[in-house]
């Protein structure tokens, strides 16, 4: 696929300012570095741990990583493209994401992991529904659920007694009510612990890229460039945030 992005048809080329770091300042939408890889190293290999990280390297909406897995591809960065500023992490490839929420596709440089990962989705041909079409969603639950009973944030008695309410249960409605319920009594969503929902990525890309002095270029990372030229017709790579992945 040719997308025609050179030296001298991508305007983000040249030298980038790097910014002060923001104070830090961390919400139940924007999760720590380190709690992304418990949840990570608790999801099974395979295509919700691509879309995981794939969501999480590219801060994208949900539905622009379903759009991508079904119909997206991994480009090759432009050629001839300058180095970017010191402390900006290297890009591997270039995700394209056939259609975007602002109804335009978006090119978005990731690391050579997550390109892996993306291209062994792409080679599936899409993210797997599950049940009530949620798998991937349901995936991501379970494995924060995990991660705090194995760091020791689940109290012994309590996950043990939750874990045979489900064994007990034979309707996956009815499991669906038990864990909705263990889950606000014991799963309080904070930046260290809890359910970390979906659409939270793009909170927690911003606020990490932010501590890193990058925060000026995550609108155009995101796809949130100023003004709506830009926004509706710019088709240029921009520049690799730092991401956790």
């Amino acid at each position: 696929m040719a997308h025609e992005l050179t030296a001298d048809t991508d305007p983000l080329f040249g030298a980038i300012e790097r910014l002060p770091p923001s104070k830090p300042s961390l919400t139940k939408e924007a999760i720590t570095e380190a709690r992304f890889h418990e949840i990570r190293a608790q999801i099974g290999d395979g295509a919700y741990r691509w879309a995981f990280d794939i969501l999480m390297a590219t801060g994208r909406h949900v539905a622009e990583v379903h759009r991508f897995a079904a119909a997206g591809d991994v480009d090759e960065l432009p050629a001839d493209r300058p180095s970017p500023l010191e402390g900006l992490p290297k890009a591997g490839a270039v995700l394209v994401v056939p259609l975007t929420k602002a109804g335009v596709p978006a090119w978005v440089p990731v690391s050579e992991q997550v390109a892996a990962a993306a291209r062994a989705l792409r080679k599936l041909g899409g993210i797997p529904p599950g049940r009530d079409g949620k798998g991937w969603e349901m995936a991501v639950a379970d494995a924060c659920e995990a991660a705090d009973f194995k760091a020791g944030r689940s109290e012994p008695d309590s996950w043990a007694a939750y874990q045979s309410a489900l064994a007990a249960e034979a309707s996956e409605r009815q499991k669906d009510r038990i864990r909705a319920k263990w889950r606000a009594a014991n799963l309080k969503p904070t930046p260290t612990s809890g359910v970390f929902h979906l659409g939270w990525a793009r909170r927690t890309l911003r606020t990490f890229a932010s501590h890193k002095g990058f925060g000026h270029l995550v609108d155009a990372f995101q796809g949130h460039a100023k003004g709506t030229g830009a926004k509706h017709y710019d088709r240029a790579v921009p520049f690799k945030v730092p991401t956790m992945i």
